[in-house]
């Protein structure tokens, strides 16, 4: 297949949305294994494939052995779980389709959004010949909120950015969640690996902190010249600690006290994971014959026995087995207890818990400033933690900056602590590989079973697996099933404050898309209310707002533009997503009071030359709870709301083409 666009134009191929597909290139020789391919070829588009999903089934793609020449995004993956890029060749072209403040659009071979379980190996990424002076990513991977993700084997030559790590790149603070990079080989980039965030905040800027194990290295290599500004082979905006495992091939330039450099003896000789690839191993297909399918389920089993005996091992000896115990010990210690609770503390570290830990840092009148710097010494392991050094420096008699300074270089020091964190690693790692392996074989089967799917997603016990059991129920029309869960998540995973308000934000989303498919009705056909309620989804960043940017961009001519962060060394500031079309007109609407509880007025002015102005509301989920037929150019509506349910609504002043939105709350 050979698709060409118009260089220099907000151009894309036909996108895919809540379906999957499958490209791949037919062999053109008999050796065995392949050695010649028919390779598609996508070349002078803005967005040479566009993949997104509302969270309502588990669709997934794989693209397989292609050719993307001069585009400004090669593959662009909004929402979907479980894809498969493998094998292909990325020639990076300009971006002039986006407007980023002060500075050249980046362009990307891949630009993921909230997605994870995918398989991106053996790809190649580097500027097409000719391209001008720009910013060029061979892979960015934004909020991916992982329990377990692994990059590996790609190949990145010439480029701004090698890997691109943005925002919340793990699921938890556990140190065995999030992101990781392995095998990968880079040669001349600016910078190899970042991990950064586009928000106001470099806080949310994590991957997972091992990036290999003390067993066996991560594996990348790393570019070489004069070209590399300081800390470019691995550089660390976030405030989380990594450790970094390698045996001949170090990081030379990378974040001090933010990058752990750590020798270790096993060499990562790099296996390909599927067929064709470069490197001998087990040569797999995406999906599995039935021997492979029991061969991984046994390794799932192996794994997780072997995570559960030593977790159960850390467990015993984590704060002397019992955290609750040793916390209350220390809250309710007295000034002339504190050498025997100084005793106590160093005896069970380094296996001291967080917990404790800021308890202790709160008993200032038993623990001098010198003996809490002893005990936090002792512990290095939990020193990775932000929210530990975080809390260290803005208690109410916070630990002076030269002391932090300190602990933030201890933070990552090898101990017997590690060495169990690094196995439960390991183990979590590889299990975790086998149940995506078997969800992707389930996915790009001929039929899929969603029975045996929500089977393996429940073995992932995370946040993101339940939310695809929730789609996977409302893919068989079991709304019952899908709202029950929906329910029982918050509570499941102890959600509360911007976590629970971010999750209720999605849930109503899932919801409205319920409502939807029972009025046999899909995202392409939205009134003007309904559209305005996802605008007002899309202007916050969190997983609705992203699910509804991608509604926007793929049924209704929006385009949100895919600025990079601010970088002192090698960016201009500028926000993560800019919207390049905006509905802009003279309507004014306004509520006050809002909040309300009995009463709200709406003042509103049209200009003169629009037609007859209409002033509706609706419900979250998009359904219709007032309406106004207005007679003026200029005045004032009141809404009796005393019988009114509390909660949050949108309001909406029409005329003709043109609106004006806002939120109102009524309590």
């Amino acid at each position: 297949m050979y698709q060409s666009g118009k260089l220099n134009a907000y151009i894309k191929t036909p996108g895919c949305y809540n379906a999957g597909f499958q490209l791949d290139a037919p062999c053109t020789n008999t050796t065995v294994p392949c050695t010649s391919y028919d390779r598609s070829n996508f070349n002078n588009f803005y967005t040479a494939i566009y993949a997104a999903n509302t969270g309502v089934n588990n669709y997934t793609f794989s693209i397989i052995r292609a050719n993307f020449n001069n585009n400004a995004i090669g593959v662009y993956v909004n929402g979907v779980k479980n894809e498969s890029i493998l094998f292909n060749n990325f020639y990076l072209g300009p971006n002039y389709g986006d407007d980023c403040a002060e500075g050249s659009a980046p362009s990307f071979g891949i630009n993921m959004v909230n997605s994870n379980g995918f398989a991106i190996e053996e790809n190649t990424f580097q500027k097409a010949s000719g391209a001008p002076l720009g910013q060029y990513v061979g892979i960015r991977c934004k909020d991916s909120n992982t329990p377990y993700d692994i990059i590996y084997k790609n190949t990145y030559n010439g480029l701004d950015f090698g890997n691109f790590a943005d925002g919340t790149n793990r699921q938890t603070t556990d140190d065995l969640d999030g992101l990781e990079f392995q095998c990968n080989s880079n040669a001349g980039n600016k910078v190899d690996f970042i991990v950064t965030n586009t928000g106001p905040s470099n806080s949310r800027a994590q991957i997972r902190t091992f990036q290999g194990t003390l067993s066996i290295e991560a594996g990348n290599t790393f570019s070489t010249g004069t070209q590399l500004a300081p800390q470019g082979h691995f550089k660390n905006d976030g405030n989380q600690v990594i450790d970094y495992f390698y045996h001949s091939n170090p990081p030379l330039y990378y974040t001090p006290n933010y990058v752990v450099p750590i020798y270790v003896l096993g060499i990562n000789t790099c296996p390909s994971h599927y067929e064709g690839g470069g490197g001998s191993g087990s040569g797999r297909e995406l999906v599995l014959t039935h021997e492979q399918i029991l061969q991984t389920e046994q390794d799932f089993a192996a794994n997780l026995n072997n995570y559960n005996n030593v977790k159960a091992l850390f467990d015993n000896l984590k704060d002397g087995g019992n955290t609750d115990g040793l916390k209350l010990d220390v809250e309710t210690s007295w000034p002339t207890e504190m050498w025997n609770l100084r005793a106590e503390l160093l005896e069970k570290s380094p296996y001291l818990s967080q917990e404790v830990l800021m308890a202790a840092a709160d008993k200032t009148e038993v623990l001098p400033e010198s003996i809490l710097f002893e005990i936090l010494s002792a512990n290095p392991d939990e020193l990775r933690k932000e929210e530990l050094l975080a809390y260290l420096e803005n208690k109410e008699q916070p630990l002076p900056d030269y002391l932090i300074s300190i602990l933030r270089q201890l933070a990552g020091g090898v101990t017997y602590k590690t060495i169990l964190l690094q196995d439960m690693a390991k183990y979590k790692a590889a299990k975790s590989q086998a149940v995506y392996d078997l969800i992707r074989s389930c996915l790009n089967d001929t039929v899929t079973d969603h029975q045996y799917l929500r089977s393996w997603l429940d073995n992932l016990h995370s946040l993101n697996a339940d939310m695809q059991i929730v789609s996977s129920f409302i893919e068989d029309g079991d709304y019952t099933s899908a709202e029950t869960l929906l329910d029982m998540i918050p509570t499941s995973y102890e959600l509360e404050g911007a976590a629970l308000s971010d999750f209720n934000n999605f849930k109503q989303l899932m919801l409205w898309q319920i409502s939807l498919a029972q009025q046999g009705r899909t995202i392409i056909e939205l009134d003007s209310s309904e559209i305005v309620m996802i605008e007002n989804y899309a202007a916050t960043d969190n997983m609705a707002g992203k699910i509804a940017k991608g509604i926007l961009e793929f049924a209704y001519g929006f385009h949100y533009c895919n600025c990079l962060p601010g970088d002192s060394s090698s960016m201009k500031s500028s926000p993560a997503m800019k919207l390049v079309k905006r509905i802009d007109n003279d309507l004014f609407i306004e509520a006050t009071p809002n909040p309300a509880n009995t009463w709200v007025t709406f003042d509103y002015k049209i200009p003169d030359y629009a037609g007859e102005p209409i002033l509706q509301i609706s419900d979250m989920k998009g359904n219709w709870v007032k309406k106004f037929t207005l007679t003026s150019k200029q005045g004032q509506q009141v809404w009796d709301v005393r019988d009114i349910q509390k909660g949050a609504y949108f309001y909406v002043l029409q005329v003709g083409n043109l609106y004006k939105s806002g939120k109102l709350i009524i309590e």
